[in-house]
């Protein structure tokens, strides 16, 4: 009976093309969770080195002095409250939690269970972003400055990098390729992040209002990075005071665009 059936031209051949498509799919499997791991760390590189290239000092000359609205302006177009004279100290907190570390780029990374805070997202997305790093023991939650209600754009670019951590953490790595949830979620924040914001307000503007809404925005990214003390040092040394703190305690400053 055996030597009848595998004799028989039809079986052998079912039978050979059954273990064709099995031994294919492991092989795709195993490529789709070796070139998701590797698009994961590249995306992390990606973010890390466009916070080290772009917190480098500008290279436009500005008028070295106290300002009329209070504080002073370093020639390279550095702010800092106080008189001109007054030494400029950086409070960072003595300990920061460095225990959770940014999406890894290991593709047997288990999934994390995280709360999806919808309700918030719906009415403040840059505090669900906080609340998503306390929850993950993440150093950048200490730090995040709030946005006004009505920044529409902060909100949009806050709910995008939330999502990414979020279905990032939750979804097992080796599953990133094929989850339509993940990838919309990264193509949606590389598009605001790498894109949007460097067209819109370049790092290398003369105009400090621009380059501090740059980096006021690219904050928001701090959650997908791991702790590096020079990324608050550079932010608060090469930020011309936060638009955010400027438009409550500055109100009479020139607006976007305008000379100083």
């Amino acid at each position: 009976m055996f030597k009848d059936l595998f004799s028989n031209r039809l079986f052998i051949g079912a039978l050979a093309f059954f273990i064709f498509c099995v031994g294919g799919s492991l092989l795709y499997q195993q490529h789709v969770e070796k070139q998701t791991a590797e698009d994961l760390a590249r995306r992390e590189e990606r973010i890390k080195e466009w916070n080290e290239k772009e917190n480098q000092q500008p290279t436009a000359e500005f008028n070295e002095g106290d300002t009329s609205q209070g504080g002073h302006v370093h020639a390279n177009g550095t702010w800092h409250e106080g008189p001109h004279e007054a030494e400029v100290v950086s409070e960072v907190p003595a300990e920061v939690n460095t225990s959770e570390a940014t999406v890894a780029s290991d593709a047997s990374q288990p999934a994390m269970q995280l709360t999806y805070h919808a309700e918030l997202l719906a009415s403040d997305p840059v505090e669900a972003l906080r609340q998503q790093g306390k929850e993950r023991r993440h150093w950048s939650a200490d730090y995040l400055s709030d946005f006004p209600a009505d920044d529409t754009e902060a909100m949009e670019l806050a709910h995008a990098i939330y999502d990414y951590i979020y279905y990032g953490h939750t979804i097992p790595m080796s599953e990133h390729g094929k989850s339509p949830e993940f990838q919309r979620a990264a193509e949606k924040m590389d598009r605001l992040l790498f894109s949007e914001v460097n067209e819109r307000y370049p790092i290398t503007s003369s105009d400090w209002h621009v380059r501090a809404r740059h980096n006021d925005l690219k904050m928001l990214a701090w959650p997908v990075l791991e702790y590096d003390s020079n990324i608050i040092d550079n932010y608060r040394d090469y930020t011309w005071p936060s638009l955010i703190v400027r438009s409550a305690t500055y109100p009479d400053l020139p607006e976007l665009g305008e000379s100083r």
